[in-house]
């Protein structure tokens, strides 16, 4: 079944990259993940969103009652 379905489909256009699982962990290693700079929920009395990366995806802050803008959306300039 699968030598018929490979006979049928046309050749690759790219050949794939060998990749060495070495390479693969030393960069693994090397990843970096930043912490949030908001603080966490309920613990956000008197804290004010104001940089893109206090919304992260574009998610508000409802407990907050302050003007937001998450990605500038609103914002005027």
């Amino acid at each position: 079944m699968a030598t018929a379905l490979a006979a049928l489909l046309p050749k690759p256009r790219h050949v794939p990259l060998a990749v060495d699982d070495d390479e693969v962990d030393a960069l693994a290693q090397q990843v970096v993940t930043a912490l949030p700079r908001r603080p966490p929920y309920g613990q956000r009395k008197g804290w004010k969103p104001s940089t893109p990366e206090d919304f992260g995806d574009g998610g508000a802050f409802p407990e907050c009652h302050v003007a937001q803008y998450p990605l500038d959306l609103g914002r005027k300039k």
